[in-house]
């Protein structure tokens, strides 16, 4: 890509209230050497000179040389839900209580259990079992199914 960097001296001032007084920061742009005027200069970030070195302001972020990349998502839809087999050990000893699974919901719809995040050893299997066979209309980017991870919680209640 034609053109040059160009760096200009930001006052930070008004925008670092620092015990040792203002930041040395800079903007730096990307000069293009044919486009029109007030078009020329590209942002490209901001950066401060800290003891001896250039660091870049992460808080800022810029796209000069690529527009952004937004889009529609759409969430996935719930199409087929397996309720668990409540385990007879956990009814005897009267667990109750939610496990939360962190999943992905594939391109195809079906679930791939990742782990178990929360939940109890007696009542994870069966949490695990039931979501395995659940389906789903995938989540959409732009029209595409994507995959998609995500958490799951399940409630195991003796009481009905």
């Amino acid at each position: 890509m034609d053109g040059e960097f160009d760096v200009a001296k930001m006052d930070t001032a008004r925008g670092y209230d620092l015990f040792n007084g203002p930041l040395d920061g800079y903007i730096a742009s990307w000069k293009k050497p044919l486009a029109l005027k007030g078009e020329e200069l590209v942002r490209i970030g901001d950066f401060f000179f800290v003891e001896g070195k250039f660091r870049w302001d992460s808080t800022t972020q810029y796209f000069p040389f690529q527009k952004p990349k937004t889009g529609s998502i759409v969430p996935a839809k719930l199409v087929k839900r397996v309720l668990p087999i409540y385990p007879a050990e956990a009814r005897e000893k009267g667990i109750e209580g939610t496990v939360k699974l962190k999943v992905i919901v594939g391109k195809d719809g079906s679930v791939t259990v990742l782990s178990v995040v929360t939940g109890d050893p007696l009542l994870s299997p069966a949490a695990i079992e039931a979501v395995q066979q659940w389906r789903y209309e995938p989540w959409q980017l732009n029209g595409q199914p994507i995959d998609m991870d995500t958490t799951i919680d399940l409630v195991f209640s003796l009481k009905k």
